[in-house]
């Protein structure tokens, strides 16, 4: 029975050469240290830590804007303090209105 079954095997599939490949690659999709599930985590990671510096850069402009206008201009300066940070004059007062 088992005789039987080895000489039904095609020829390719008993080559050495064949063997040592699919051996190969079975050790590299999941055996080692790079294998394809931590390929897909780093790849996962990376594409997180992209969006991330993306819109870092977005907010590095921004500030960089705010502080451009603050500096050039000492109205500019009042109303930042105003709007960003409530500050008031003396003897005066704010209402802050928020949308829900």
């Amino acid at each position: 029975m088992l005789k039987g079954l080895i000489y039904k095997t095609p020829k390719w599939v008993k080559n050495k050469y064949f063997l040592c490949a699919i051996i190969g690659l079975f050790w590299v999709a999941f055996l080692d240290n790079n294998n394809l599930i931590n390929q897909w985590k780093w790849n996962r990671n990376l594409r997180n830590l992209n969006k991330e510096i993306k819109y870092y850069k977005v907010r590095i402009d921004e500030v960089n804007e705010d502080l451009t206008n603050l500096s050039t201009n000492p109205q500019n300066l009042e109303r930042f303090a105003r709007e960003k940070y409530y500050m008031k004059r003396p003897n005066e007062e704010i209402f802050v209105i928020t949308k829900e």
